[in-house]
């Protein structure tokens, strides 16, 4: 049984909260990469990866500087589990034009992360519906219907904490 987490990372690794710990000791809040990552986040973050095994998928915008550099960035800043990918930007200019706005299902489509997610999945987990579990890690709930019980919004002031860990080890490790 494979296992994914979808993680965003402003809001859930990238907190608000350790932002303005950094400020008020008026120490860095980034590095070559971006905004440094809330070590309290990386903590339950590890001990989700610890639990279950599961494989990293990066759902967050800082995808689109490249895999290569997201890998630097995991191993430059130690970051727990193994980088499985970054899910594809999928809704281009285009699809938006064909979109009919007077069917409000038409815009459940539209769920730009949900999407990415559902076509990561097609591309790159195993072909049976039973080979794999994945959770979503965000602060905003950009995704399908059918992901909601595999959604878990973070508050992104303190990031993923130890009750957000509990619930996707949950998910993941379900009999």
């Amino acid at each position: 049984m494979r296992r994914y987490v979808f993680i965003d990372f402003d809001g859930v690794l990238n907190t608000e909260r350790h932002h303005s710990e950094l400020v008020s000791l008026g120490q860095k809040c980034s590095d070559q990469y971006g905004p440094l990552f809330d070590p309290v986040a990386v903590e339950n973050l590890k001990m989700i990866v610890d639990e279950t095994e599961a494989g990293i998928v990066i759902i967050s915008s800082w995808k689109l500087e490249g895999i290569d550099r997201m890998m630097d960035l995991w191993k430059a800043r130690r970051m727990p589990g193994v980088l499985a990918g970054c899910t594809p930007d999928y809704i281009s200019g285009m699809d938006l034009l064909n979109v009919n706005l007077e069917d409000p299902a038409a815009f459940a489509n539209l769920a730009g992360k949900g999407n990415e997610v559902k076509q990561w999945l097609k591309e790159n987990a195993p072909k049976k519906a039973d080979g794999y579990r994945y959770v979503i890690l965000d602060d905003v709930p950009d995704f399908l219907p059918e992901q909601e019980e595999h959604y878990i919004q973070v508050d992104p002031r303190v990031g993923i904490t130890e009750e957000d860990a509990e619930k996707a080890i949950e998910k993941l490790n379900k009999l």
